[in-house]
């Protein structure tokens, strides 16, 4: 005799108002620790630590911390809807359309290859002092994008409305370092 599964049907995501509050806070600490991440990383490379594997290994993990966060901040920004049953946090919920980050197919091939991939080929984005294969400019135009959200009216009003007190703080300090970084690429 055999057995019949019964098809699992999915819910269809809605957009309450619990998800509106959480929203701004994972969309912020998610901004937050990209760009802390790459200020950091950036710093550990311009730094002389006697160690040489403890100056390669940290350089790495700073790489591959901001690799991870990139990639969340890419399908944010990019991603136009969430298939059933997903709950992806997606940049339209509140209120910044999806569009394409330029650049980002290069950075994502980047980070297939360097982070969520074992290829022959990772080797070759490796950081070493003598080898910075990795130039922070892959990440000029996320960075850009970042700086167009959090300067936007109509997600500053939503942050407004469903943030609490500290997302709104984060905010504001996400905006700094979005600057920051930004200067940075201007003096390359």
């Amino acid at each position: 005799m055999a057995k019949t599964k019964a098809k699992k049907t999915r819910k269809q995501f809605r957009l309450t108002h619990a998800r509106k509050v959480v929203a701004p806070r994972l969309i912020g600490y998610e901004i937050q620790m990209f760009l802390r991440c790459l200020l950091s990383w950036r710093v550990s490379l311009q730094k002389q630590i006697p160690e040489r594997w403890l100056q390669v290994t940290l350089s790495n993990a700073r790489l591959e911390v901001t690799l991870v966060h990139a990639r969340i901040m890419l399908d944010f920004f990019e991603k136009k809807s969430r298939k059933a049953g997903e709950d992806d946090v997606l940049s339209s919920d509140i209120g910044f359309p999806a569009k394409h980050v330029r650049g980002s197919k290069s950075l994502r091939m980047q980070i297939n290859k360097r982070q969520a991939h074992l290829t022959y080929t990772r080797r070759a984005f490796m950081c070493t002092p003598e080898k910075k294969t990795w130039s922070p400019d892959v990440f000029r135009w996320l960075v850009k994008r970042c700086v167009k959200f959090l300067t936007n009216k109509d997600v500053n009003s939503f942050v407004a409305t469903h943030g609490d007190d500290d997302t709104r703080q984060l905010w504001k300090q996400n905006l700094k370092d979005a600057h920051t970084v930004c200067q940075w690429f201007t003096y390359q």
